[in-house]
């Protein structure tokens, strides 16, 4: 390529591209003729393009891919420029081994000149015509036939709605003003689309201008027609303003043009040099040939050009130079298909050969299956061969390996029935008694099963289903049995589970409803132990787990029961629930706030003395005093906060005193209280409680009676204190 090229003189006509160059309808969507602005201009007759075929292996054979290429790119001739490119041997045999016969027949492409395209060149501005008067249009003067006149008319048609509008303005009078009423939803679609054309118009100017800055000769030829079309169909006065915005874009596409055949110059000048520099370059010949198809390809995509035809002879013949190593490379193959064609023959003599030495014989399946698999890559091996032997040789082929097969197949229905047969047989140990004798017998024909050879493929895999069926329920007979135990005892496991639950259930009952429930246990002890299966030898895990699960909870029952309190001590308990939570309520309300809910003075103290009080006078008096105090500041909740606050220490002192005489952990925020208590306890003498744990349930009991009787007291804090009663209370039980 020539340093520093010169631009072509601008004065010449402009030709473009003709794949750059697209006639697109503008915004008159079809209403008007769309019209290209450039012009095709008069250019050389188009060579012979380069043709792709499948050439047959006869083709190739008979005509060489040098003497094709010497008849010149002008007469259409077919040569060989394919091969395999992922090889790096160079020689056609070890191209062709890799090569099967469908490939070999697309191998030959021609070489020849691309034809050449004619460009377009832009055409004048064309001169504006005025658009003669309308005709006045025949205009019924019933409105309705008028609307229905209407119907099929597109607001795009401009002519015919100036004849409509000018026949309206001739008919009578007295009708014209409902003639114009019904024309006019069609005027204002005419506006509004002629507003939308010059939006349209803007826009593709807009994007004209664009394209030109992008060298995008697509775009700009796109656009540029686009804005034609549409300025074309604009009516008013806005058509002569965007005709002059329009004009110096004339000057910008004509000039991108002339730079695109200038560029196209150039790039001729590259591919011939490139071309020449091939004749210096050692290459593959598969990859020779292919590259100067690639080049040719570029020079077929490129625009007529200034000396076109000496740039194209020039190509031309280097292009023959540069194929000239290649003619060797394709004659080389001629001799390898005649190669494969001898091994392919040789293949079918094989097969041929050892259909005959076992004729009347019993073959191995699994030794023919693998003699197929090989003769089939083989053959796929030895590729290609000539095109005109093909369809013979693949006929032979094919016999032969129809013979091996029919012999396969005799053997593997023979197989089949001798499968039947044992099928038949399992099938009969179905009712045979007795049953161990069965399954002896059902075992010998699974041994025979293994000996005999495979079947064909669909019926294999049918009698395999059947005798394994038959065998299944055979060996099933004897499984039944186990198999119904161990759903026994599934079931009885179940059971002891579910009594279980509800022995943990009976133990979380309040104390007086335990009492009452200890039949109840009794009868769920005897049944859980009736539903857990004896077994031979080791019991299983879950059986164990359920007897220690069943132990444990017994000796949860029997501890509990030890340690409960009497029935006299439960009145007591319930002589202290009732007039406690008679406070409780009061007071929640006043620690609330909320004093508007309490009844008055007189209605408590009813209320208060129709409940059973306890008969143990130390409890009676702490509840009498709580009353009094819920009396005294019924009105004064402030009181009431305060007094909480007392109460409060009085009730961790006396939780901490339990879980001392339980042996229970306080919490942290509580051992203070639990230190100071201890040190009280060693002052006075008390570092010893009562042993037994009778003692201590029942002294525990009466602390917690003493508790309940506590009051006022927030629900939060006396509902964290019950808790760690109740487990003080747990833990001696």
């Amino acid at each position: 390529m020539s340093a520093n090229p010169e631009k072509p003189d601008s004065t010449e006509p402009h030709p473009s591209s003709k794949e750059e160059h697209a006639v697109i309808p503008g915004s008159a969507e079809g209403e008007q003729k769309s019209e290209s602005v450039p012009e095709p201009a008069a250019a050389e007759p188009p060579a012979a393009p380069a043709e792709e075929a499948k050439a047959t292996e006869a083709e190739a054979t008979a005509n060489d891919p040098a003497e094709q290429l010497d008849k010149g790119p002008y007469e259409g001739t077919k040569t060989d420029l394919a091969t395999n490119t992922d090889t790096d041997s160079g020689t056609p045999a070890a191209d062709a081994q890799k090569r099967p016969d469908s490939e070999a027949d697309a191998e030959d492409k021609a070489v020849s000149e691309p034809q050449a395209v004619p460009e377009p060149e832009l055409e004048p501005e064309p001169q504006a015509v005025p658009e003669p008067e309308p005709q006045p249009a025949s205009v019924p003067h019933e409105p309705e036939k008028f609307r229905e006149q209407l119907q099929g008319i597109s607001p795009k048609d401009s002519k015919t709605l100036d004849s409509l509008q000018a026949g309206v303005q001739q008919a009578p009078e007295a009708v014209r003003e409902q003639l114009q009423q019904e024309l006019q939803p069609l005027v204002e679609r005419h506006v509004e689309w002629q507003e939308q054309l010059k939006q349209k118009a803007a826009e593709h100017m807009h994007k004209l201008e664009q394209a030109l800055e992008a060298g995008n000769i697509r775009d700009v030829q796109s656009h540029w027609d686009r804005s034609r079309n549409a300025v074309q169909a604009i009516r008013d006065d806005a058509a002569a303003r965007l005709q002059q915005e329009l004009a110096p874009l004339q000057a910008r596409v004509t000039e991108l043009l002339d730079w695109k055949r200038f560029a196209d110059t150039e790039k001729k000048k590259e591919l011939i040099e490139g071309m020449q520099k091939m004749l210096e370059t050692d290459l593959h010949p598969g990859k020779r040939a292919k590259q100067i198809r690639a080049m040719q390809e570029q020079w077929r995509k490129l625009g007529h050009t200034d000396d076109n035809d000496t740039l194209w002879k020039q190509f031309s013949e280097t292009a023959r130079q540069a194929f000239e190593p290649c003619k060797e490379y394709f004659r080389e193959r001629k001799e390898v298909m005649r190669n494969n064609l001898i091994e392919r023959n040789r293949i079918i003599e094989q097969l041929e050969a050892y259909i005959e030495d076992n004729q009347g014989k019993e073959v191995n399946v699994p030794e023919v299956n693998k003699l197929e698999k090989e003769a089939r890559e083989a053959w796929k091996k030895f590729a290609p061969v000539q095109q005109n032997r093909i369809r013979d040789l693949q006929a032979q082929f094919n016999k032969v390996l129809k013979r091996l097969r029919q012999q396969r197949h005799e053997v593997l229905e023979e197989h089949a029935q001798q499968k039947e047969k044992l099928v038949t047989e399992a099938r009969a140990l179905l009712e045979s008694e007795p049953l161990e004798q069965a399954i002896s017998q059902a075992k010998q024909l699974q041994q025979q099963w293994k000996q005999i050879g495979p079947a064909p493929h669909k019926q294999e895999r049918k009698l395999w289903e059947e005798f394994r069926g038959a065998c299944d329920q055979l060996f099933g007979r004897r499984d039944a049995v186990q198999q119904e135990a161990r759903e026994e005892e599934k079931a009885a496991l179940k059971t002891a589970r579910d009594h279980l639950q509800e022995i943990q259930q009976l133990l979380e009952l309040p104390d007086e409803q335990f009492l009452d429930a200890r039949r109840r246990f009794n009868e769920l002890r005897k049944a859980t132990e009736a539903a857990l299966p004896a077994q031979r030898g080791r019991p299983s895990p879950e059986h164990r787990k359920l007897l220690d699960r069943l132990k444990q909870l017994g000796q949860r029952h029997d501890q509990r029961r030890k340690a409960m309190p009497d029935r006299k001590q439960l009145q007591l308990q319930a002589t202290v629930d009732a007039p406690a939570r008679l406070c409780q309520r009061i007071e929640e309300n006043l620690l609330a706030g909320n004093s508007t809910d309490i009844p008055d003075t007189d209605s408590l103290q009813a209320e208060w003395d129709a409940l059973d009080k306890p008969d143990d006078r130390d409890l009676a008096s702490l509840l009498k005093k709580r009353f009094g105090r819920l009396l005294d500041n019924r009105q004064a909740p402030e009181a009431m906060q305060k007094l909480a606050k007392d109460v409060e220490k009085q009730a961790r002192e006396l939780c901490v005193e339990m879980e001392i005489l339980a042996g229970v952990d306080s919490p942290a925020e509580d051992k203070a209280v639990r230190m100071q208590c201890q040190l009280n306890h060693l002052q006075k003498g008390l570092g010893h409680h009562a042993g037994s744990n009778r003692e201590r349930a029942q002294q525990i009991n009466t602390m917690a009676l003493q508790f309940d009787c506590l009051g006022p007291l927030p629900d939060s804090i006396r509902n964290t204190l019950q808790e760690r009663i109740r487990k003080v209370r747990q833990s001696v039980s």
